[in-house]
């Protein structure tokens, strides 16, 4: 999610050695170093970071059905209202991340 879906770069592994990525917007060239990715799947702010990114696109509909989140992605054409991605899971964080996913695979096909 915090690659496909919000933006963040991986940093060549040449440049620092290790796991270090670029937040959204933030030229390659700048120091990376500590600063930490969002947790999207676990965390519900920053899952909603997720759900701004969504928002241009697309309408969202949240569902709670007994132990289940269910997040549907949805657009309008002609009047018509369609689901073009969904995501389920136990927590809503994690629904969003899996509809998010959803979404960018199908767009990239």
């Amino acid at each position: 999610v915090a690659e496909r879906v919000i933006g963040w770069r991986k940093v060549p592994p040449s440049l620092y050695g290790g796991d270090a990525w670029y937040p959204p917007n933030l030229p390659p060239q700048a120091n990376v170093l500590g600063r930490a990715m969002s947790l999207y799947s676990t965390d519900i702010k920053a899952a909603m970071e997720v759900v701004e990114r969504l928002r241009p696109k697309y309408d969202l509909e949240i569902l709670s059905r007994d132990s289940c989140w269910i997040v549907n992605l949805c657009v309008e054409s002609d009047g018509m209202w369609g689901y073009v991605a969904a995501g389920e899971a136990e927590t809503l964080p994690l629904a969003i991340c899996r509809a998010a996913l959803d979404a960018v695979a199908k767009e990239t096909k």
